[in-house]
């Protein structure tokens, strides 16, 4: 789910049914963020759509996708897994990054599709990026166009939905987040998620943000998801992460 607001949430609710100290759910919440640090720097000079490719390709290392033709990618967890599944069966830090991949991979291919769908210029649908133009959002059937949804600028798109999930995340599940405690562990224990494909030097930019969603929520009204759906959700991916890698929950219970 892209973002630290609704991966945080699912974090606090695996959390809640692992039997780990305070400082290692301290360093699952950190590992849970850090697949999403932006790993190239934004070119204000360039369009906000080269930006976003360009941080699309870096995704697709630390997120370990395959897909790249279509056009909602989602992460491989096999590929993960062949690399680090001994690390997270020893890391607390490791297996919090394989349930962020986790939880974007259930979102992605089993989520969001039930909510928008994307169409060709002649209105037919398709799911690969070479060919699309347009996208349905199922909820009250409106059409725009997909530069317009998938645009951070965009008062109607995804991006602007995300905030309004944020807010409605914070608010049902009471979600309590002390950045500042995270900011200091990681400045004092140098943190290791022992994952090389992401590097973590831009973690403060992250703890940044998420103090700016925490103090700017919303109560405007979803218009891509209903709540319901966003509350089962992040219950969902909790609980059928538990059955599929039964086997490395049990080295935290």
């Amino acid at each position: 789910m892209p973002s630290y607001i609704g991966h945080i949430t699912t974090a606090k609710l695996l959390l809640s049914k692992l039997n780990i100290s305070h400082e290692d759910q301290i360093k699952f919440i950190i590992g849970n963020i850090v697949p999403d640090i932006k790993q190239v720097d934004i070119d204000y000079t360039l369009d906000e759509f080269v930006n976003k490719k360009n941080i699309q390709k870096s995704k697709r290392v630390t997120h370990f996708r395959k897909n790249t033709n279509k056009i909602l990618e989602y992460p491989h967890l096999r590929i993960f897994l062949e690399k680090y599944r001994e690390d997270s069966k020893e890391h607390i830090e490791t297996f919090a990054y394989l349930f962020h991949l986790y939880t974007d991979h259930y979102y992605f291919k089993f989520f969001l599709p039930k909510v928008i769908k994307f169409y060709n210029y002649e209105m037919e649908e398709v799911d690969e990026r070479d060919n699309f133009y347009y996208v349905k959002i199922l909820k009250n059937n409106k059409i725009l166009k997909a530069k317009t949804f998938f645009s951070k600028l965009s008062s109607q798109g995804l991006y602007k939905e995300y905030s309004k999930c944020d807010s409605f995340l914070i608010n049902k599940f009471h979600l309590k987040i002390n950045v500042d405690l995270l900011r200091r562990y990681v400045k004092k224990y140098s943190y290791n998620c022992y994952v090389e494909e992401i590097k973590i030097t831009k973690i403060y930019d992250v703890f940044d943000k998420i103090e700016r969603i925490l103090k700017n929520k919303t109560s405007d009204e979803m218009m891509i998801f209903e709540p319901d759906d966003l509350e089962r959700f992040v219950v969902d991916v909790v609980d059928s992460f538990c059955e599929e890698y039964s086997d490395l929950i049990s080295n935290y219970l």
